[in-house]
């Protein structure tokens, strides 16, 4: 339940008990309801509780999709840290708004009903359907596609990382760039490694948003950051295993 919105009594005990009748496992954040739709309905496969540390759930790996009412923190906690695809059912305000870019615009979501009441069958139906990962709906929501090898095979070698290294940067840039030229609808954004610069140089080249993703620490990154400024004033940084030692060339 939202917030600051919530459900009638009757629609709550519909949604309870189509959740349980679809046989997917959930958790239901129901506030002070929760006790009461736990003892009826909750079963061996729902778990209702007053409240939860939303983002620590979303982000577990066995979470498959989020049931929300599209408040702005839930969107955004929902798309920006967790990835998680949404059943929408917005009740008013912005969460219309917030729904309709979420399902038609990102094409990341389903809005649940748009008729004014659903009943338990139809609970249990869209929500089995949501989950079911053969669904043919369900996968246009994420697509995979596979970059063309071109690397050439005495690149592979295990022993030979530099060589691997060197291909990648070299070679795989124009192969992304077909793939993308492939894709329907086209790519809006792309998102690649730090060290795959040739993926932010294909997305700038198209003008759309270009995201650098970094695995390493927030120290090291904010050395990365600051290399120019470090070779402007001939500072070298020397990386020694679990320390660093600077140099300073006068």
């Amino acid at each position: 339940m939202g917030s600051y919105l919530s459900f009638p009594a009757t629609q709550v005990e519909e949604i309870a008990a189509g959740l349980s009748q679809s046989g997917v496992r959930f958790l239901w954040v129901a506030r002070g309801e929760a006790t009461r739709l736990q003892k009826a309905w909750g079963g061996d496969r729902g778990l209702m509780v007053p409240w939860c540390e939303q983002l620590k759930v979303l982000h577990h790996p066995s979470v498959g999709g989020f049931w929300t009412h599209c408040g702005w923190n839930s969107v955004q906690e929902c798309v920006l840290y967790a990835g998680v695809p949404m059943l929408t059912w917005p009740l008013g305000i912005d969460q219309l708004h917030s729904s309709k870019v979420i399902v038609e615009d990102w094409r990341i979501g389903w809005k649940v009903k748009e008729e004014a009441w659903m009943g338990r069958e139809r609970v249990a139906g869209i929500v089995k359907k949501f989950m079911d990962c053969e669904n043919a709906e369900v996968k246009e929501i994420v697509q995979f596609r596979t970059i063309a090898n071109v690397i050439p095979p005495e690149r592979l070698k295990a022993g030979d990382f530099p060589g691997f290294y060197e291909a990648v940067m070299t070679e795989m840039e124009s192969p992304f760039e077909q793939l993308l030229d492939q894709l329907q609808p086209p790519a809006t954004a792309t998102i690649g490694d730090i060290e795959v610069r040739w993926a932010m140089g294909v997305g700038n080249r198209r003008n759309i948003p270009v995201a650098a993703f970094w695995t390493m620490s927030a120290s090291f990154f904010s050395i990365y950051v600051r290399l120019p400024l470090q070779f402007s004033c001939a500072i070298f940084v020397i990386f020694c295993f679990s320390f660093f030692t600077i140099i300073i060339f006068l």
